[in-house]
């Protein structure tokens, strides 16, 4: 159920947290012309980073969400997530965005599809 205390078990409250703290210091630490001995951000670098990186999702959500909602589909699509980073982001942004989530998508469709 937990962690015991005092021989007592503990159960754990609430959902568990979302963190892309190892994503983001992978990306930083492993781009191309950063010091691997200098590791290139300090951890108060990627908490910044990781809590900007979980409010996009979670502003991408509740935009699609309400764009889903509002268009009377029940489930998110493809096309409101587009349709959401169209919406809250820069047009160039925007653009390079929904390029690399199509990118990434055909990728994973591809690499997914010959394992079966």
């Amino acid at each position: 159920m937990g962690s015991k205390t005092n021989g007592v078990a503990k159960r754990r409250s609430g959902r568990p947290s979302r963190t892309l703290r190892s994503f983001v210091r992978k990306l930083v630490v492993d781009r191309p012309g950063t010091d691997a001995d200098k590791g290139g951000i300090t951890s108060r670098g990627v908490d910044v980073l990781d809590a900007i990186a979980r409010d996009l999702y979670d502003v991408l959500g509740a935009e699609a969400s309400r764009l889903a909602r509002d268009g009377g589909r029940p489930t998110l699509s493809i096309r409101e997530l587009r349709a959401a980073t169209r919406l809250l982001f820069d047009e160039q942004i925007a653009e390079d965005a929904v390029a690399t989530g199509d990118a990434a998508w055909e990728n994973y469709v591809a690499a997914n599809s010959s394992n079966k």
